[in-house]
């Protein structure tokens, strides 16, 4: 009977939060690329392309390093989706309602193992239905950030598990810190450091440092996995315009700074965030995480007076969630403008309230732990079935403002549309010294000059090109192509230097005769390192898993 009923709350929590995404159709929202990443992404992958690293026709059709920098988990599974269905708005509706689906599975087992099922239910609930999680899926189309949240919260049910001593908590905190990786870096960025003090708290109070190692370890593992990513994502941002594209005019960070009104007043609108307290944009906290706080403060200064020892650890729990959580929120308000400007990482956040993102898991764990506190069983349940029913009522914030009437026109997988439409929207990733002003858009051309046949194009594919010259003199060979390092040319075979035209596109001279001229993307020494630790992470992980199995 409470196996039926969870499930029942768990599939109400996730209809709740997808129903819209059941729908055939699709809506409108700030970042429409999604289409065109999954179908550039599965392009990439059929010709070969093995991590996806090179966009073809993203950069105005002339190729963009996208996968290198833009974290890409969620479209490998958007990926695998379009090339299984052919559908490209099946396969973006597929991607918002996975990283529903894993909030609502990860946070109910966070909550499960730490306060039991009751509390796993309405953790679940607090997170996935979180105002803000609402905002970045059906207003923002933050969908990599909503995939960064759900990572988030298997990271630190990984960690739960790897303090009680789980055979398999290892296995699913290395995972989980991959995939947070892999699904959003500045989710990364701001979460890490609140999970290692989430750590920290719960190591010292259990003095489980044998524990903290296995952790430690996990984590790491779990960053060697992402390496082929991060490292380079890092290292090799320098070649592009990512600078001067997202840390300038709106993106400035200095524009975004939330009032604290804001997390309370309950106005929801779908334009975008501004300077001051206007924004056309909800940051509200919602009516269930503000009662449920109300709840946690009564129950705990309950607790405090009746100094109960067995709700010590929930009551501990709590409070060290609430500071975390209120960290969060402070973070997004102007009184940390010291920190934003002396921590020079923290430009590339762009918006303060993106720490919302760590403030909601926190805060729900706060509320969830100070409920489940209450020693009267009665108490406990019905102030857990109230703030349930506050939190189901922000199933109306889980919609969108209207559905399209042709969505495959916005999202579509078309290479002509994702080269004239979706590169200007989407530039942040040009390699240094490309001009998209002096070029028209390529719709189809290998070589921009001189001109070839297409008899002459041997192999066109995303990461490789091979074309057929007969010169009488020496000439250059422009091919449409934005350089960027990895790309090295081949004359019949020998590799040779090659050089960039001022526009940025990749040219080399070619001598009189008749010769074949391959290009191929291949690993810089960055990538060619962060490649072979991928490979040992994942050869480690392997052989730990064969290990323990052979332990049985």
């Amino acid at each position: 009977m409470r196996r039926l009923l969870v499930a029942n709350a768990l599939l109400l929590i996730l209809l709740a939060s997808s129903w819209p995404l059941l729908h055939s159709g699709f809506f409108r929202v700030h970042d429409f690329t999604h289409g065109a990443r999954i179908a550039e992404m599965t392009r990439a992958v059929a010709d070969g392309h093995i991590p996806p690293q090179w966009s073809k026709n993203f950069g105005y059709g002339y190729g963009m390093p996208l996968f290198l920098f833009y974290a890409p988990l969620p479209y490998y599974f958007g990926g695998v989706v379009f090339w299984l269905s052919g559908s490209i708005i099946f396969s973006v509706s597929s991607i918002f309602f996975l990283a529903n689906l894993l909030t609502v599975v990860g946070a109910y087992y966070l909550g499960r193992r730490l306060f039991g099922s009751l509390g796993g239910v309405l953790l679940s609930a607090a997170i996935t239905l979180a105002p803000y999680r609402a905002v970045n899926l059906f207003i923002r189309g933050a969908v990599s950030e909503a995939w960064g949240i759900a990572a988030s919260v298997w990271m630190l049910l990984g960690l739960v598990l790897v303090l009680k001593k789980e055979k398999y908590g290892w296995l699913v905190l290395s995972l989980s810190t991959a995939g947070l990786l892999l699904s959003h870096n500045l989710i990364s960025m701001i979460f890490l450091p609140f999970f290692a003090l989430f750590a920290l708290g719960l190591i010292m109070y259990k003095k489980a440092w044998k524990q903290a190692i296995t952790a430690f370890f996990s984590g790491l593992l779990g960053v060697g996995i992402a390496s082929f990513y991060v490292l380079p994502a890092f290292f090799e941002k320098s070649a592009t315009q990512v600078e001067g594209r997202i840390l300038t005019h709106y993106f400035d960070f200095h524009l975004h700074f939330l009032y604290l009104r804001q997390f309370v007043t309950p106005y929801w609108g779908y334009g975008g965030s501004v300077w001051g307290p206007n924004d056309d944009i909800s940051f509200f906290l919602g009516y269930g995480m503000l009662a449920g706080l109300l709840l946690t403060g009564a129950a705990l200064l309950q607790n405090f007076r009746q100094k109960k020892k067995l709700a010590r650890p929930f009551v501990l729990l709590s409070i060290l969630s609430f500071i975390l959580g209120s960290l969060a929120l402070f973070m997004t308000t102007e009184k940390t403008l010291i920190l934003w400007e002396q921590i020079s990482l923290l430009k590339f956040v762009q918006f303060p309230w993106r720490f919302l993102s760590v403030a909601i898991i926190f805060i729900s764990l706060a509320i969830t732990s100070g409920i489940v506190s209450l020693s009267s069983k009665l108490v406990k349940f019905a102030l857990t079935g109230v703030v349930f029913a506050i939190l189901l009522s922000n199933a109306r914030y889980f919609r969108p403002e209207a559905y399209l009437d042709s969505p495959q026109e916005l999202y579509s997988a078309e290479e002509s549309q994702v080269a004239q439409k979706m590169s200007g929207i989407l530039p942040d990733f040009l390699p240094q010294g490309f001009d998209e002003e002096a070029l028209p858009v390529n719709l189809s051309q290998v070589v921009v000059s001189p001109e070839l046949t297409d008899s002459s194009v041997l192999v066109n594919r995303v990461q490789e090109k091979l074309v057929f010259v007969e010169f009488s003199d020496p000439t250059d060979l422009v091919f449409a192509l934005a350089d960027f390092p990895g790309w090295q040319v081949e004359i019949d075979g020998e590799q040779v230097n090659h050089g960039k035209t001022t526009e940025g596109l990749l040219s080399v001279l070619v001598p009189a005769g008749s010769h074949q001229i391959g290009v191929r993307f291949l690993p810089t020494l960055v990538r060619a390192w962060a490649n072979g630790i991928s490979a040992a992470s994942l050869f480690i992980l392997f052989a730990l898993l064969l290990y323990l199995e052979k332990k049985k």
